[in-house]
């Protein structure tokens, strides 16, 4: 009995500590200093190269010349092959009880940051291959948009 008294308490002791591991893998620059003025971005991680993790982290850093943005948007989709993205990844908003299933969607207004860089979670687990459309909104020619990203387990 006192072993396993030990052993228990040793387990709920280091438990915490093993939860936290957590194994990433960086996918480099996504979007390189593209100019808000111009078209939409996409960010694509093929399910082969994500396969093993569970969440996309993308790193944003905006140069706001003018304060002019007011938002950047992204939205995901998930598809069977990277050339067919034809599925709008779901958020559930649940409301006594029953989920209420909308296109997934990330909005952030940047304006009045100090420092325009944030970060944002996507759960990527299950799906076989992710792409992310960002656009903004207010975005200038002086406006440039930078996004990192890496690959991270649930931990």
């Amino acid at each position: 009995m006192k072993r396993l008294l030990t052993t228990l308490a040793v387990l709920l002791f280091c438990a915490p500590a093993f939860a936290q591991l957590r194994a990433s893998k960086p996918t480099g620059t996504l979007v390189s200093a593209v100019t808000l003025d111009a078209a939409s971005s996409a960010v694509t991680i093929n399910g082969e190269a994500a396969q093993g993790f569970d969440l996309l982290i993308l790193e944003f850093s905006l140069t706001d010349a003018n304060d002019s943005v007011s938002a950047i948007t992204m939205t995901c989709f998930e598809g069977g092959l990277p050339t067919d993205m034809d599925y709008a990844m779901q958020s559930c908003t649940v409301a006594s009880g029953v989920c209420t299933s909308d296109n997934a969607s990330w909005v952030k207004d940047p304006s009045g940051m100090t420092k325009k860089k944030w970060a944002t979670r996507v759960d990527i687990s299950g799906y076989r291959n992710v792409s992310c459309t960002i656009t903004d909104t207010g975005g200038l020619i002086g406006d440039i948009l930078t996004v990192k990203g890496y690959l991270a387990t649930k931990g």
